[in-house]
């Protein structure tokens, strides 16, 4: 899973930052390498936990990894 900003969103003035940009959550199943994606409103704990809890696996396991 992961998070990121893509394109501009309609009737919001063009800035640098990405306040400006839509919030997009992807979600991929490693054994069938299905993506799901979703637009969400905040990219913080109280919008992202409900959507993995609902789509995550009890037994399943999220890796940290960092680039």
């Amino acid at each position: 899973m992961d998070e990121t900003f893509i394109a501009k969103r309609k009737g919001v003035p063009k800035r640098r930052a990405f306040q400006n940009k839509m919030k997009v959550l992807a979600l991929v199943d490693r054994d069938s390498a299905k993506p799901r994606t979703m637009v969400i409103d905040n990219v913080d704990a109280d919008t992202l936990m409900p959507i993995v809890l609902n789509n995550v696996a009890r037994e399943g396991h999220i890796r940290q990894s960092w680039s």
